[in-house]
């Protein structure tokens, strides 16, 4: 039987971070056409999915049930996009990437290598 978002959700923060991968797959590819709808560009767009998908994973700690889980996503993804948009004409002035978004991407990354070692792929 699926697990409802709830479950997932509530399995992730008790530590079960695996089941972040069905998180994943049932919304990727939706943030990835929201995404796409913002920057007209395929990789872009992939870029700002797989990004949104990194903050979900790191503040999903925050999400308090007010809305449906795909709402949420759906905000996270917008402003996401937006976000892109602004970043991309500032870091073209400045190069800098916020300490935060780099701290976030490592603990993603550590998660997804530890996976792979697991799967041992």
């Amino acid at each position: 039987m699926r697990k409802t978002d709830i479950e997932l959700i509530n399995e992730i923060l008790n530590g079960n971070h695996v089941l972040f991968e069905e998180i994943v797959e049932r919304y990727q590819s939706s943030v990835f056409v929201i995404a796409l709808g913002f920057v007209q560009n395929r990789e872009d767009a992939e870029d700002i999915a797989q990004e949104v998908m990194v903050n979900i994973f790191c503040n999903l700690n925050k999400f308090k049930g007010d809305s449906l889980f795909s709402t949420w996503v759906y905000r996270i993804a917008v402003n996401g996009s937006l976000d892109f948009l602004k970043k991309t004409r500032i870091i073209r002035q400045n190069a800098v990437i916020p300490w935060r978004v780099r701290r976030c991407w490592r603990l993603f990354v550590s998660h997804i290598r530890r996976r792979v070692t697991v799967l041992g792929v």
